[in-house]
């Protein structure tokens, strides 16, 4: 399957909106969650950084409410509008022309896919002498299997 995971732009072009009268900077929060089908809502999550979760956690709703809600249960993640946060440090950060936060239904537009090979062991008798080291690999593939089920915000005007 050929496509393009879809964005959403962020309206500045080196970080988020500052907050006026009229403007919010959680408004791209908002256009990226109503992007998608109610269908691919329902079992959403956003990934984001820490970084980039420090900045998100403090914006509010024009009733001055939090969009940020931290859980009350051990181990479960906290909410942004309502759906859980996701932290991956291997994602981007804030910055020009950078996607900090993905939105989507990760299980059903993400495929993790094990390799038939398995797992492979590699004996090392010489190089730690009188040890023994082994190594082991494992090959795994990817790719996005349904590109409706995740979009991105975009750091751009």
């Amino acid at each position: 399957m050929r496509g393009k995971i879809g964005f959403v732009k962020s309206g500045k072009s080196d970080g988020f909106v500052d907050a006026s009268a009229t403007v919010s900077p959680s408004d791209c929060l908002h256009a990226l969650f109503y992007s998608f089908k109610a269908e691919y809502r329902a079992n959403a999550s956003f990934m984001m950084t820490s970084g980039t979760a420090r900045i998100v956690r403090l914006w509010k709703d024009i009733q001055g409410r939090p969009l940020w809600t931290d859980s009350i249960v051990e181990g479960q993640p906290p909410l942004l509008l309502g759906k859980p946060v996701i932290f991956n440090e291997q994602w981007d950060a804030v910055g020009a022309d950078k996607f900090p936060i993905a939105f989507g239904d990760f299980n059903r537009g993400y495929l993790i896919h094990d390799l038939p090979q398995g797992i492979r062991l590699l004996r090392d008798l010489y190089s730690f002498k009188p040890y023994t080291a082994f190594y082991t690999t494992k090959r795994v593939g990817g790719g996005v299997l349904d590109f409706n089920a995740i979009k991105l915000l975009k750091i751009a005007n």
